[in-house]
């Protein structure tokens, strides 16, 4: 069983980080636990992860995202989203998550944080979180900073300068 183990490990291997490896096989310690089987004593398994993070993590095959940009971008104009006055606000809403994620390059978490309090600062819309978010990455040497901005945003939101 450890074998089969250590296998789908390496496999993962190849896909993700180090940590995400980690959490998969506490994952599986835990299921095995029931059967008697601690993952965390196998010498083998201890090896491989400790192997691991020697290395530096180069994942196998293409790196280009599985999805289009423009695509994307031309169905946003379609009918279900244009003209904006007619859009529902649900696929209003759509747009604007997929527009500011697309602006931002912010993580799906850090896009739920984000709070109704902004500000315009010259031509930049200043977005703030909400202040009990903490980001997945956030460690204590180096922590997400609580507003970034969006660059000449402010005239299309109808800000006044």
């Amino acid at each position: 069983m450890v074998q089969k183990v250590a296998d789908f490990l390496v496999y993962l291997r190849q896909v993700f980080q180090l940590f995400s490896i980690k959490d998969y096989k506490a994952m599986l310690n835990s299921i095995f636990a029931v059967k008697g089987l601690d993952l965390n004593n196998d010498l083998i398994l201890r090896h491989i992860i400790r192997a691991w993070s020697f290395q530096p993590h180069r994942p196998n095959g293409d790196l280009t995202p599985s999805w289009n940009l423009d695509v994307v971008l031309c169905h946003l104009t379609k009918t279900s989203f244009e003209p904006l006055r007619l859009s529902s606000i649900r696929d209003l809403t759509r747009k604007t998550l997929i527009l500011l994620t697309l602006a931002t390059a912010q993580r799906v978490g850090e896009i739920q944080a984000l709070s109704h309090t902004t500000n315009c600062q010259e031509q930049e819309l200043l977005v703030y979180y909400i202040p009990k978010f903490i980001a997945k990455m956030d460690t204590e040497a180096h922590s997400t900073p609580r507003k970034f901005c969006i660059k000449e945003s402010c005239i299309l939101c109808g800000f006044k300068r």
